[in-house]
């Protein structure tokens, strides 16, 4: 399923001023990012995205240990 995300918000998410956090997770490879800021969300769809576009070179993304709050590349 191409271009699937599922999107899980904090309940500290600032929805009224546009500031989201939580996680986010693609259908079709698992890969997936806990976010801190709506740039951050936005930064992993896009390069999800293209790496779609891209299937012979994909892109890495980066994802965040849920324990230690560390980003890691998978």
């Amino acid at each position: 399923m191409r271009g699937a995300f599922v999107v899980q918000l904090d309940k500290a998410s600032l929805r009224a001023q546009g500031q989201f956090e939580g996680w986010v997770e693609e259908v079709d490879s698992g890969k997936q990012l806990r976010f801190h800021s709506t740039e951050e969300l936005l930064a992993f769809l896009h390069r999800r995205m293209e790496a779609a576009r891209e299937p012979e070179n994909p892109t890495p993304c980066v994802q965040s240990d849920e324990h230690s709050g560390r980003s890691l590349e998978k």
